[in-house]
């Protein structure tokens, strides 16, 4: 018999030859889409032959058509019906009104692709069937979110729990930023106290020594500090520690304490007052006072040493004088227990009242 083959069976047999591997018998691999084609363009549509494929490149005048490992099926572009493309659909979110929109649109396709083209109807069902599902889900008050099912209100709740965290988080942010900001502006505030003054020009290299040197919490004795002596301080900027904070005395030649803060208590402390002289006397003896009535709340060991040793620092600092290296600073380091102590004696200088001082700092940490 020589009868010619119909155009669709040619089709047909180029798909098997070009096809390789049904895409059925690949479980690994999902269909993208459904591509509709015609031997000729005049063929009638119950004649086009459809097949699926994982993804598509156009040109110019053929479409290459990816159905498994094997290489592209390339067809020509006027051969090609329809090319339905099933996208994202058991994958994608579908939660907002525009998800319910792309549903129907999509169904609309394929129920047009199906009517038109009687050959793909039974490739177009399953798509359908699983549009047709997606769309009741949706109806029953369930949206779909990273592949998972729940119900609108859930999900509503969600995301308005969500959208709290994020307000929470932005305000938090805002007020840490304005915090280091001024934490900043107040390293570089004037001060009329000495002391604090000092403390300041010196914090940078203080703190950043700390930093170098780690802190490591085990073993460590931490200061007390009483909430009396650190309330209304001038907070600084912070590294690893809870708080830096500056507390300063009334008055040009009254203290300055400054406190490196954890949660339990101090990490570092840094005690600075003047010793002023007047005609060989003691001209701030008040001012001292104070500073040993603060170190004594923190340690009373700390207050017992530190008279005699600041009186022995200021002796070698006359020394110093009398030698003539009026620059050099009197520094006398002292181990508590656990706690590293280091007194630092500044050369005399006169302040703008014409005051002639010494400044004194106990580092404790």
């Amino acid at each position: 018999m020589n009868a010619l083959l119909h155009p669709a069976v040619l089709v047909s047999l180029l798909l098997i030859l070009w096809g390789g591997q049904s895409l059925a018998q690949s479980p690994n691999q999902q269909a993208r889409g459904l591509a509709i084609v015609k031997e000729l363009p005049s063929d009638k549509d119950e004649f086009a032959t459809s097949f699926h494929f994982l993804s598509c490149k156009r040109f110019g005048v053929t479409t290459n058509f990816v159905l498994n490992s094997a290489s592209p099926l390339t067809v020509e572009n006027y051969k090609i019906c329809a090319v339905a493309e099933f996208g994202d659909l058991t994958t994608r979110d579908l939660i907002t009104e525009e998800d319910r929109q792309y549903l129907e649109l999509k169904r609309n396709e394929f129920q047009e692709l199906s009517q038109k083209y009687p050959t793909a109807r039974g490739k177009l069902k399953p798509v359908m069937e699983t549009v047709i599902h997606l769309q009741s889900q949706l109806d029953s008050g369930q949206v779909r979110y990273r592949g998972g099912w729940t119900s609108k209100v859930s999900f509503d709740a969600m995301v308005e729990s969500k959208r709290k965290a994020a307000e929470k988080e932005a305000a938090d942010y805002a007020r840490e930023l304005q915090d280091v900001q001024a934490r900043e502006k107040n390293l570089a505030s004037a001060r009329t106290n000495l002391a604090g003054r000092w403390l300041l020009r010196d914090h940078v290299e203080y703190i950043d020594r700390l930093a170098r040197q780690g802190i490591k919490m085990s073993g460590i004795s931490l200061l007390p500090i009483p909430e009396n002596i650190i309330q209304d301080a001038l907070h600084l900027p912070i590294r690893n520690w809870k708080d830096v904070v500056l507390k300063e005395a009334k008055g040009a030649m009254g203290p300055a304490i400054l406190c490196v803060m954890q949660p339990q208590g101090a990490y570092s402390m840094r005690l600075a007052f003047t010793i002023a002289s007047d005609d060989e006397k003691i001209a701030n003896a008040d001012d001292l006072k104070g500073a040993l009535k603060v170190l004594a709340s923190i340690d009373n060991e700390l207050a017992g040493w530190l008279p005699g040793a600041v009186a022995a620092a200021l002796i070698k600092l006359d020394l110093n004088e009398r030698n003539g290296d009026r620059d050099a600073e009197v520094t006398i380091d002292r181990d508590f227990g656990n706690r590293e102590c280091e007194l630092r004696v500044l050369p005399r200088s006169t302040h703008e009242d014409g005051t002639i001082y010494s400044l004194v700092c106990l580092t404790v940490h």
